[in-house]
This record gives C-alpha cells, sequence and structure tokens, in this order.
C-alpha cells in the first residue's frame, strides 16, 4: 500500500466539529481524519482547535464539499451554570465543613 501525503483541508474550533466535518466528507467518498491537541487526551477536546486532513488528490474536492459548511450547534461546554439559592446555600455550608476539617482540626491537635 502507498503513503499518501496528507494536507490540511480545515482547521475545526473543537472535537464536535471536527467530528462532524470528518462524518460529511466520509459521506461523500473521501477518507478524512481529524488531528486534535495535546488537550484532545487530557479533557476530549482541544481548545487549540483541530486540523482535519484529506489526501492532497482529494483536496480541491473536499473543499468545494466544505464551502459553506455549518456546523450543528451544541451546548457542551457554554455558558455558565445558574445554581438556585439553596444550592448556594448548601455549597457554602460543605465549604464551612471542609474548612473545619481540613484546616482547623489539625491546627487544634498541633
Amino acid at each position: 500500500m502507498e503513503e499518501q501525503e496528507l494536507v490540511v483541508v480545515f482547521s475545526a474550533a473543537g472535537r464536535t466539529e471536527a467530528e462532524q466535518i470528518v462524518r460529511l466528507l466520509k459521506e461523500n467518498e473521501i477518507p478524512a481524519v481529524r488531528k486534535g491537541g495535546v488537550m484532545d487526551v487530557y479533557m476530549g477536546n482541544s481548545i487549540t482547535g483541530e486540523e482535519i486532513l484529506v489526501s492532497l488528490e482529494n483536496l480541491d474536492t473536499a473543499k468545494k464539499i466544505l464551502e459553506g459548511f455549518q456546523p450543528i450547534s451544541t451546548s457542551s461546554g457554554e455558558g455558565r451554570r445558574v445554581y438556585s439559592k439553596g444550592q448556594k446555600v448548601i455549597g457554602w455550608i460543605l465549604l464551612a465543613v471542609a474548612v473545619v476539617l481540613c484546616v482547623i482540626i489539625p491546627i487544634l491537635f498541633l
């Protein structure tokens, strides 16, 4: 099997968008792979984005397919979570208990 040179056809913002692009290309019979960053290994998503690679011979066709591509919007990792007043109170109580157990009690027994 001969080696093919892979080239970047698209730079995706994150893993979800990259997987959408790879799937779109494969549905159009163009083999493609995504290349994530180091954070992709640890967090499952790269904050620096991901590159989509195709063979040099498929580059022009892949570019035509990706013209006007709009990723499906997902809500993963977007926005801040809103906590109710009760959740905030419980959070502060748990923080106080943790401080007493981890800081104050050890000081008393020194």
